[in-house]
């Protein structure tokens, strides 16, 4: 089977999965994005083996879990905590093994908990929040943020397959270029803007617009390069080849680990 066809076959399943989530919300979406956490962490415990690293999986796994708790009940008390205590029961267990690199595992114990539970976590906290007083609504709105990471992504790659010939970041990421950059901006901007001026969200304002457009335009893409950042330091082309014709959970997700929190604070501060 050619790899244009699994992907296709991945979206067929996935993308009603995802959406379906969304809109009845609540544990099931909240479940959803625990369950793609807690792949993503793995994922990073594959990726820390490639570097002889062993950072603590399962402890990392049960504070994900609390995390996402805490995210989606609102309770940001439960989130510190979770981060102190893990943070010094792995210190005390460093002592006891017999590895040498007690700051590097500590570290990516830590960071797996942050970039893999807390960032894409803020989805449910966006999911669960107050800027619409219509739940449903809520729900459109979180689908559309998914519609703009995949829009731009679309837009860029085969802008960029096509026509891209100056280098975007090179140093990490090769095949990427300004080109598909620019194009998966436009692409996101357009997708917007026409959704500002249909029926589709009425609720939606210019400011909110804007916001998004610059947040999933601009940052989507700083998280792909993130991402693939990460994988050039461990030397591996994908994450991992859970999802047949994309790649791994890091993969697939990657611009929505820095989507997601900005647009969660820019919600929180009032900004939108």
């Amino acid at each position: 089977m050619s790899e244009a066809i699994q992907r296709i076959a991945v979206s067929i399943i996935g993308i009603p999965l995802i959406l379906a989530s969304i809109w009845f919300g609540r544990l099931y979406f909240a479940g959803l994005i625990t369950l793609i956490a807690l792949l993503g962490l793995l994922e990073l415990n594959k990726m820390a083996s490639a570097k002889d690293l062993s950072p603590r999986i399962f402890i990392s796994m049960i504070a994900t879990i609390g995390v996402m708790w805490g995210i989606f009940t609102g309770n940001s008390h439960v989130i510190v905590g979770i981060l102190i205590l893990t943070g010094i029961v792995v210190l005390m267990l460093e002592m006891f093994r017999t590895t040498e690199a007690p700051l590097e595992n500590t570290a990516i114990t830590l960071f797996g908990i942050i970039y893999i539970g807390i960032f894409p976590g803020t989805l449910i906290g966006i999911r669960e929040s107050a800027l619409f007083s219509d739940y449903q609504v809520l729900g459109q709105f979180v689908i559309l943020i998914f519609a703009g990471v995949w829009i731009c992504d679309t837009v860029a790659y085969f802008w960029g397959t096509k026509f891209g010939k100056h280098r975007l970041f090179e140093k990490v990421s090769p095949k990427k270029s300004i080109e598909g950059a620019v194009a998966g901006f436009i692409g996101t901007v357009i997708l917007f803007v026409g959704i500002f001026y249909s029926p589709l969200l009425p609720e939606m304002t210019l400011k909110m617009i804007i916001i998004l457009s610059l947040v999933i335009g601009v940052f989507g893409q700083i998280g792909d390069l993130v991402e693939s950042w990460l994988k050039r330091a461990v030397s591996i082309k994908d994450s991992s080849s859970l999802i047949p014709g994309h790649g791994g959970i890091l993969d697939r997700f990657d611009s929505l680990m820095i989507v997601a929190p900005l647009i969660y604070l820019s919600i929180e501060t009032h900004l939108i």
